[in-house]
């Protein structure tokens, strides 16, 4: 004996006739009423920002002053740092004018290292936040307000590495 089943029309416009079907039709109904990604670009840069955290980690910083502190290394590594960084925001700043993704992804990936090697954690989440850009969200406020962070973190960052450096050396002189 054959069963048939029943099939009813669901109100997106689909036959649904066993569990299969309904479930189916269940998650067009949620893909249809969520946004698209198109619409999501237009809003500018969607990317929850992330709790707030220190400028600097710590231990990290303990670590880096602890490497080489009798040789002048964790000054160097802060001078090194100032001026990469400061490239990179540069160019940070370029691709988002000029709509570049690729170069964001690489000005944001030297920043996010060089950043991450002297422990300024709060600059690399702002940066990450950047990374998470969609190309359509370039030319956003929501992108230009995340470069704006990244340029505002920058000199505080410097200045406690800055005044880490000075007490490192202070420790090394007799």
């Amino acid at each position: 004996m054959q069963r048939k089943e029943q099939q009813t029309t669901s109100d997106t416009g689909a036959t649904a006739g066993s569990a299969a079907d309904e479930s189916i039709n269940r998650q067009r109904t949620e893909i249809a009423g969520a946004p698209r990604r198109a619409d999501l670009c237009a809003n500018g840069a969607g990317t929850p920002a992330e709790p707030e955290q220190p400028l600097l980690d710590l231990d990290k910083l303990a670590s880096r002053r602890g490497m080489g502190a009798d040789s002048g290394f964790f000054e160097a590594l802060v001078r090194g740092f100032q001026e990469d960084a400061e490239v990179a925001i540069a160019d940070l700043a370029e691709a988002l004018r000029s709509s570049d993704h690729s170069a964001l992804r690489r000005a944001v990936h030297a920043l996010e290292g060089s950043a991450g090697e002297v422990g300024a954690v709060r600059l690399v989440a702002a940066v990450r936040r950047l990374r998470g850009l969609r190309p359509c969200e370039l030319e956003s406020a929501g992108a230009l307000a995340l470069l704006a962070e990244v340029e505002q973190l920058l000199p505080m960052t410097l200045h406690l590495l800055e005044q880490a450096a000075a007490a490192a050396s202070a420790q090394c002189e007799p």
